[in-house]
C-alpha cells in the first residue's frame, strides 16, 4: 500500500502485478512489459515475492522467484530497469528513509541494492 493510502499493489504467483484504488477497489493498472497487450506479457515468469513503493509514489520495486528485481514507473506501470541475481529471491524489503532495497535469496545471502 502507498504511504498516502490511495493505492494498493498485489503480486501474484503467475508474475502479474496489479495496482488498484483503495477507496473504490477498482483496478488502476497492470504492470506490464507490453503496452498494447498488458496481460500478454508476464512481468515476472514466476511467483512475486516482494513489493515496495517509494514515499512519493514514483517507483515500485518488485522481486520474484525468477531471479530478478525490477524497478517500475508507478504511475505509467512501465518497466525502468531489471536486476538479475544468481538465485531465486525469497523476500524483499524497501526502506523509505534512504530508498535502499534489501532482498534475500535461496542461498541464504542478503543483498542491499540502491536502485
Amino acid at each position: 500500500m502507498t504511504r498516502c493510502g490511495n493505492f494498493g499493489v498485489l503480486g501474484f504467483t503467475n508474475g502479474i502485478i496489479t495496482k488498484f484504488n483503495m477507496q473504490s477497489g477498482k483496478e488502476r493498472g497492470i504492470f506490464s512489459l507490453d503496452a498494447k497487450n498488458p496481460l500478454g506479457a508476464s512481468i515476472h515468469t514466476s511467483e512475486v515475492t516482494g513489493l515496495g513503493i517509494d514515499t512519493m509514489n514514483r517507483y515500485l520495486v518488485s522481486s520474484s522467484k525468477d531471479r530478478s528485481v525490477k524497478l517500475w514507473d508507478f504511475y505509467r506501470c512501465k518497466l525502468i530497469k531489471t536486476y538479475s541475481t544468481d538465485f531465486p529471491i525469497n523476500s524483499l524489503c524497501y526502506n523509505p528513509v534512504n530508498d535502499l532495497v534489501a532482498f534475500c535469496t535461496n542461498d541464504l545471502s542478503m543483498t542491499i541494492l540502491n536502485p
